[in-house]
């Protein structure tokens, strides 16, 4: 991993379900994205659960894309 590239994360996210599917969460992206520009950033990051498709579909309909994979095994 790079340590040179100015990033911003995104965490805990969440809209609430009766205010899904009203562009909110585009609307919010659009906003951090021109403000991470404006502050020099080069990348925007988030972690989202395997299980999650529908904030997985948000995020790829936004053009992001995996970067890796965490993997677990429970004991």
């Amino acid at each position: 991993m790079r340590t040179d590239l100015k990033t911003v994360c995104l965490d805990n996210i969440y809209v609430l379900p009766e205010a899904r599917r009203k562009g909110i969460a585009k609307k919010f992206f659009s906003s951090v994205e021109s403000w991470a520009r404006e502050q020099g950033a080069v990348r925007l990051d988030l972690h989202v659960w395997d299980f999650n498709r529908d904030a997985i579909a948000l995020y790829k309909a936004m053009d992001m894309d995996f970067q890796y994979h965490v993997m677990e095994k429970k004991l």
